[in-house]
């Protein structure tokens, strides 16, 4: 607790600061804070309010509106011609991400306070979007949606972005060896996907794999680009013949064991 007694007070230099202050603050904003600041340091609210010339009743409501509210507390929105701080609540906004048309458009909640990309500079939307997320901007479902990953990956993203930079989102084109969406974490389940199906005698079309990805990884990939990846992957065929090649390994391997068996029958007769 802080002793004032043990300051030294100085009644010229109080009168001196006291009158500038009233000047620059006004008179009721440096009764506030001098009544304050005796309140911090122990002294009664009537004796404060009787010392500052306030209604006791006003003093007690100033009090509890900065113990409420901070520093807007000593501003009471009852007087005219005062300058007003926005609330806490006022400004913050929320913001938000959407397609509209062509762009890819980031609101700030703040009259023409937006950011407009076009849709079909993909890179630049990836990295703009990833970045925001990264800092806790926008939601995660949000730069799903628009980019038509899952949450999962999104993330994946996100982080990566942030310790290796841009260059993991480009697609370094060698003869087309590399595929951004199509990884090869994503191509393995596609495939894992149609065998799955076609062994259990389920739809292999790209759209039936498509929601069966979503269902199983969250994966949200187009049914067009599945189809396109099963043809240059040349798994077209595998869904047809997948079930008769298992049907004949499995024959062969229980002609092989009961061939075992038969032989080792005969050695034990003999």
């Amino acid at each position: 607790m802080l002793n004032c007694r043990q300051l030294s007070f100085s009644q010229s230099y109080s009168q001196k600061r006291i009158a500038l202050a009233n000047k620059i603050l006004g008179t009721k904003l440096v009764k506030r804070i001098i009544g304050l600041s005796l309140y911090l340091l122990g002294a009664g609210r009537k004796s404060v309010a009787e010392f500052i010339e306030m209604p006791y009743d006003t003093f007690k409501s100033f009090t509890e509106r900065v113990e409420k509210n901070g520093a807007y507390g000593f501003l009471d929105r009852r007087e005219k011609n005062h300058v007003v701080l926005p609330d806490k609540s006022e400004r913050k906004t929320e913001i938000t991400v959407s397609v509209i048309e062509s762009f890819c458009i980031i609101n700030f909640g703040e009259i023409n306070s937006s950011i407009q990309i076009p849709i079909k500079n993909s890179l630049q939307v990836k990295v703009v979007l990833l970045s925001l997320l990264k800092n806790k901007i926008i939601r995660l479902s949000d730069v799903s949606k628009i980019l038509n990953y899952s949450e999962s990956y999104i993330s994946r993203l996100a982080e990566n972005l942030y310790n290796e930079d841009m260059d993991i989102l480009l697609d370094h084109r060698q003869g087309q060896k590399m595929d951004y969406v199509f990884n090869s974490e994503i191509k393995s389940e596609v495939i894992l996907q149609i065998a799955g199906n076609a062994v259990v005698g389920k739809s292999t079309s790209s759209t039936a794999i498509a929601e069966d990805l979503e269902k199983r990884k969250g994966f949200r990939l187009s049914a067009r680009s599945i189809r396109q990846h099963i043809s240059r992957l040349g798994l077209k065929e595998v869904s047809k013949k997948l079930p008769s090649l298992i049907y004949t390994l499995k024959k062969t391997q229980k002609n092989s064991i009961i061939s075992n068996i038969g032989k080792t029958g005969s050695k034990e007769k003999d």
